[in-house]
């Protein structure tokens, strides 16, 4: 394991809401897709410096030295998750999924504007992008 950030850290937490019912849907292909997820998030916290702590089967628990570099890694997994449901014969109504993520962006917006490692108008862009991703995907 790399070298866990010191001083004011930033904690993940992500899991597969519905997992299980996932893995009823899908049979025998979950392990495949199941190990793609896990490559996906991972490739994404490193390219951001994040640190994973910890995993186990679809959650991981990983540090960051940032806010910042875990809202960008947190922003490129789901691109990238987003990526490989359309890449599947899986469809999901995703507007649950970037509610959630809007909320968190929320938050994570409040952290990043307040200790400035970001202005105000790159954090309301971010929700903005929230925004429009998530009624798209409510409406799919």
């Amino acid at each position: 394991m790399a070298e866990l950030p010191t001083g004011t850290v930033t904690l993940l937490f992500t899991d597969i809401e519905g997992s299980t019912r996932l893995l009823q849907r899908v049979g025998d292909d979950y392990a495949g897709l199941l190990s793609q997820h896990r490559s996906l998030l991972e490739e994404a916290f490193v390219a951001h410096g994040g640190v994973v702590v910890d995993k186990e089967g679809d959650a991981f628990f990983v540090a960051f030295a940032s806010a910042k570099d875990a809202v960008a890694a947190a922003g490129e997994a789901q691109r990238a998750l987003v990526s490989l449901l359309f890449s599947t014969q899986l469809t999901f109504n995703l507007g649950p999924v970037y509610i959630g993520a809007l909320a968190l962006t929320a938050i994570a917006l409040w952290q990043i504007t307040a200790d400035g490692e970001a202005t105000r108008f790159e954090g309301v862009a971010l929700v903005a992008f929230y925004v429009i991703v998530a009624v798209l995907a409510w409406y799919e």
